[in-house]
Order: structure tokens, then C-alpha cells, then sequence
């Protein structure tokens, strides 16, 4: 059976890895966009998902594209490519 990809989940999965790949701390990632580290254990369990505001903010702080945060590609589409 195929595992079926909600729109959180597949967001919450990209910011697990990317924070996990910077060697950051649930806690670490909200400072950084003023938020806590609660709220950003609900975004990767995808429990809630964030503003487009926050999800912006996510984006920057990663270095990619807010379409990666969200899509199922399997490469990033990163901010310095553009």
C-alpha cells in the first residue's frame, strides 16, 4: 500500500532533515524564528502547520525555496541557485 503525503507531512519531514543535517536543536530552530521549540516539534510531526509568514522564515533560515519545504522533489531548490 502506498504511504499517502499530506501537505504537512511532507513539510514537517523537510524540516526534520534540514535542521537534523545543520545538527540543530528543536529549541535552536524556533529562536531563529521566534518561536519554540514545541511549536517546531508540532510542525515535524505534523500535528499544525506554520503561516506562510513562518514557513517564509523556515525557508530563509534553510537556504531553500519554500516549493522544497512543501513539494515531494528530491533535491532542494536552494536560494543560491537563483
Amino acid at each position: 500500500m502506498k504511504e499517502e503525503h499530506t501537505e504537512s507531512s511532507i513539510f514537517g519531514k523537510r524540516i526534520f532533515e534540514l535542521r537534523k543535517e545543520r545538527d540543530w536543536s528543536q529549541p535552536e530552530l524556533g529562536r531563529m524564528i521566534d518561536t519554540s521549540g514545541a511549536i517546531i516539534g508540532r510542525y515535524e510531526r505534523g500535528d499544525m502547520g506554520p503561516s506562510i509568514g513562518v514557513a517564509r522564515k523556515l525557508a530563509e533560515v534553510f537556504g531553500v525555496t519554500l516549493d522544497y519545504l512543501i513539494s515531494d522533489a528530491e533535491t532542494p531548490d536552494t536560494l543560491k541557485d537563483r
